[in-house]
């Protein structure tokens, strides 16, 4: 699979206090984001997400590092092509509170360098905010929308070209449960399009609903990038086992992957018989709560 994303050497240090000391906030960041992948970019406030995610789009420049390189769909220079192709939804949109949602989204339509009518604008217009759940809006000012309507404007705003890329930073904040539901379709819908997501997110089931790749940052460095079950995966994976004992009662004991030789062998020899045996799903809320993953990554560093 080729990648859609690439990070090499990412570094960004800010100035701090009035005497200007340097602070590293991202430390050699390097992943990838496979094309046509759903990938979720987790870690836990204060991690490197948003800070990544800004120097990934221009919005602030990383530090100037010989080795550091950011390609998109293989082209190192964020060039007007590659933007044309990219989505972005920040976690805090602000927006102009005094257009309609119809203004706003012309706006945006204007800002793009496609040459289109306003008829075409005019359709487009009505089936994005369908899609988002918000039909008949087009004339309503945006001061009278609600947290969840403004998060879905802007939602809107994304989906009206189609892009090849999307990068969400935080998409289902201020969302009912309908609405992270729509919000997931969505994503679903786009990836069976053949775009590819990036995203981040504090609800980390939505992740294990979702996710195909996993990216995992922690105080400014990556600590993990690849498939979501190489993430979940555990030498300490435990199953289910269903067997009747000797005396043919039916029993149930969740067992280590380290001791389920030992218990199946003794349940054979004791004249039991083995009735089921399944694996118990490890979440990405899960690993990712246990810290096991940095745990492994501080025992590979140690001498």
């Amino acid at each position: 699979m080729s990648n859609a994303l690439v990070v090499k050497n990412l570094n960004k240090s800010f100035l701090t206090g009035i005497f200007g000391k340097k602070r590293q906030i991202l430390k050699n960041v390097n992943f990838s984001v496979p094309k046509g992948s759903i990938t979720g970019f987790v870690g836990v406030n204060g991690s490197g997400k948003t800070t990544t995610i800004k120097c990934l789009l221009k919005f602030i420049f990383p530090d100037d590092i010989p080795e550091m390189s950011i390609s998109f769909f293989g082209d190192e220079n964020f060039s007007m092509k590659i933007r044309e192709k990219l989505a972005y939804l920040p976690e805090r949109p602000y927006l102009p509170e005094q257009l309609t949602a119809e203004e706003f989204l012309f706006l945006h339509w204007k800002l793009g360098p496609w040459k289109k009518s306003k008829n075409t604008f005019e359709a487009a217009c009505k089936k994005v905010l369908l899609r988002v759940n918000l039909p008949r809006v087009e004339k309503n000012f945006l001061r009278g929308f609600s947290k969840g309507m403004l998060q879905r404007i802007c939602l809107a705003q994304a989906l009206l070209y189609q892009p090849d890329f999307f990068i969400f930073d935080e998409p289902m904040s201020g969302l009912d449960p309908d609405g992270r539901r729509l919000v997931k379709d969505i994503i679903l819908e786009e990836q069976a399009r053949g775009a590819t997501i990036f995203f981040t997110s504090h609800l980390l089931a939505d992740m294990d609903e979702l996710c195909t790749h996993l990216v995992v940052i922690d105080q400014g460095e990556i600590h993990f990038s690849g498939p979501v079950e190489d993430f979940t995966h555990s030498e300490s994976k435990t199953s289910v086992l269903t067997y009747l004992d000797a005396q043919q009662r039916r029993q149930q004991d969740t067992i280590s992957k380290d001791e389920l030789s030992a218990k199946i062998s003794e349940i054979l020899k004791n004249q039991g018989q083995i009735l089921r045996l399944n694996p118990v799903e490890t979440s990405i809320e899960r690993v990712f709560t246990e810290r096991k993953w940095l745990e492994e990554k501080n025992q590979r560093k140690e001498p």
